[in-house]
């Protein structure tokens, strides 16, 4: 992974937290690299498991029957009350955390505080074995009533259930891997029964799982449950987990709660709640502060920690959310000293995956890489163009200061080049398993860095199409030239969406892909209709399958009618311009010399007809997505 790009280092400024870590832990590190180097022999009365693991991945397992089997903890503890008799009793105790103390069930769980059980999640998840914990991370194991292991049976019997375990890890998994795949496989394989599941995995956690894969599931396994479309079962799971959230939320563990809400942050109905999203991610940041993820030395002796990749998570669907959906203002302010994220972080996976070939899961995992390497650009654009509204907004800057235009013109040009720059490596890397077929991998995971990185272009000029009173001649001419770079990038989004819908089923298309092909496909809907169906965007065929495959995914996902409708109100729009309107595209090419030296009579006048209906239709895209407004309430 030479090739890969480093992160900007201003994404890293030195951690506001000052805490030192537990020593002397490399005995808990030994511990937990042999337990995941063991291996036992063949199976021996055990479920075979819907998604096979080979023996030889699998770690030993722990012996219930023998309580004479030796204890690496418990020697530690006792070596040290023979070496230091100094030492007090509950010290010592405190070491030693017996594998029976380990297994123990949710009943003894139950009865008394003062045996706790370490199955649920802590720095590592999810964890059967965590022997470290933060001071802010409870151990907990939520008691699951049976009404609600009932209502899930109903909804995601035993077969569904396993299929959507499958379509979570291949589809939901590449895009936001927080929850560490070779210990769920390994805990998932051994249950049988819900309450054994839920007894060493959160069930909050699990259930927000399979509230997010459930948008991934085909219709005829949709007929094994019980709800009839596939969001009356995302909204019942979403209204369990939500029950389990407001119960557990003072004394559930942390990291897990950052979990739940970032799954929980892909609901977008567009009929609930305004900005749900946004507010689940607010939520995320902040269970991920009170567990300290932001920090790397919080955990620094803890051996395959996933608070890295969490942390990450966060901060890239953070940013994923709030400049894809226009909302500047909710971008979280981020301190951390978290390195970019690398293989080596994927832990267990990296080398033995459970739902897809080993090939397949190292392009998943640089396809993640190369969507946090995008991190510092959507944050900065985001960011730039925050500042610039405010300057424009309320600093009262008169819109023909040529100096502070001219510095504008120069910073979306170092974007550009930055852009460029991403796009030529991320071909260079994964430009191979663009064209590679595998049953078992979705290329959607893989085309969505692509799609952001070429939505970027489109979303950095878009606020230069506003016509502005008073304009200077550079301001008209750096509007022509915003126009033109929106058309372009736009054109190119679409062709890569036509390819996502060719090689993809339409249930493998996430919904958060709506939010960076609303604004290229409204554009190329424009210059459809002004060129007479002739545009060089796509071809009729083409065009006719993105609508088709548009409309199926609405059906789908009621988070992608506004989309579809606003496409159809842009077609209306187009349709009752004045023939005189109607006109080819003209894709000039205008360099920077071009821009500042042209005089304004020789701007085409087409081309500002063009930025005007550009930016009336960027508006209503704007305004759609930003305060979930559904097309009819913009028109």
């Amino acid at each position: 992974m030479e090739a890969l790009p480093q992160l900007s280092d201003q994404l890293f400024p030195d951690s506001l937290f000052d805490w030192d870590p537990v020593p002397d832990d490399d005995w808990f590190c030994a511990n937990a690299a042999d337990r995941l180097r063991e291996t036992h022999g063949p199976e021996s009365g055990l479920r075979q498991s819907p998604f096979p693991i080979a023996s030889d991945m699998i770690p030993l397992e722990d012996s219930e029957e023998s309580g004479l089997e030796s204890d690496p903890e418990a020697e530690r503890a006792c070596r040290t009350l023979l070496s230091k008799p100094e030492i007090d009793m509950s010290t010592a105790l405190s070491l030693c955390r017996t594998r029976s103390e380990d297994s123990a069930g949710s009943d003894q769980f139950a009865r008394g505080a003062d045996h706790q059980l370490d199955s649920a999640y802590d720095e590592f998840l999810p964890n059967l074995y965590t022997n470290q914990r933060g001071p802010s991370e409870p151990p907990i194991l939520t008691d699951v009533p049976p009404a609600l292991i009932q209502e899930l049976g109903r909804i995601l019997p035993r077969a569904l259930r396993d299929e959507v375990v499958v379509l979570y890890f291949r589809h939901v998994h590449p895009l936001c891997p927080i929850v560490d795949e070779f210990e769920f496989a390994r805990i998932y394989r051994e249950c049988e029964r819900e309450e054994d599941l839920f007894s060493r995995f959160d069930v909050m956690l699990f259930l927000a799982m399979m509230f997010v894969a459930f948008a991934h599931v085909g219709n005829s396994a949709l007929e094994m449950s019980s709800a009839s479309t596939v969001v009356a079962g995302q909204k019942a799971l979403l209204e369990h987990v939500k029950s389990l959230y407001k119960n557990s939320s003072t004394y559930t563990n942390q990291t897990t709660l950052t979990c739940t809400c970032l799954l929980l942050s892909y609901w977008s109905p567009f009929d609930l709640d305004t900005q749900v999203n946004s507010r689940w991610v607010h939520r995320a940041f902040f269970h991920a502060r009170q567990a300290r993820l932001g920090d790397p030395d919080f955990d620094s002796g803890t051996m395959f920690s996933r608070r890295k990749i969490i942390w990450w998570s966060c901060v890239l669907r953070d940013r994923l959310v709030s400049v894809g959906l226009r909302r500047l203002h909710r971008l979280h302010k981020i301190e951390s000293r978290w390195g970019p994220v690398t293989t080596a972080d994927f832990g267990a996976e990296a080398v033995c995956p459970q739902f897809m070939g080993v090939e397949s899961k190292r392009v998943m995992m640089s396809a993640f890489i190369w969507m946090c390497n995008l991190i510092p650009l959507i944050c900065g654009i985001g960011t730039f163009h925050a500042n610039r509204k405010f300057q424009w907004e309320w600093r009262d800057v008169s819109s023909a200061n040529h100096d502070l235009l001219l510095e504008e013109l120069m910073q979306c040009s170092a974007y550009e080049s930055q852009l460029k720059e991403w796009k030529t490596r991320f071909k260079q890397e994964l430009g191979f398993a663009m064209v590679k077929e595998s049953a078992e991998m979705s290329r959607v995971p893989l085309r969505f860095p692509q799609l952001v990185n070429l939505s970027l272009f489109a979303a950095l000029y878009r606020p230069y199409l506003k016509c502005n009173l008073h304009e200077s001649p550079l301001g008209v001419r750096f509007r022509t030239l915003a126009a033109t770079k929106v058309k372009e990038a736009s054109a190119k989004v679409v062709k890569t969406v036509h390819q996502i819908f060719s090689e993809s089923k339409v249930e493998h298309v996430p919904l958060a892909v709506t939010a960076w092909i609303a604004l290229p496909l409204a554009v190329c809907e424009v210059d459809w209709h002004a060129t007479g169906g002739q545009s060089s965007c796509l071809t009729v065929s083409q065009r006719s399958e993105i609508m088709i495959s548009l409309n199926a995914l609405a059906e789908r996902l009621c988070g992608v009618k506004p989309t579809y409708q606003l496409l159809s109100w842009v077609a209306t729009l187009a349709s009752s311009q004045e023939s005189s309107h109607v006109r080819a595209t003209k894709r000039a090419r205008l360099d920077l010399e071009q821009l500042v030296t042209q005089s304004p009579e020789e701007t085409p006048h087409t081309e500002d007809e063009d930025s005007y209906i550009l930016d009336l239709v960027a508006g209503a895209v704007d305004l759609s997505l930003s305060s979930d407004e559904k097309p009819s309430t913009v028109t």
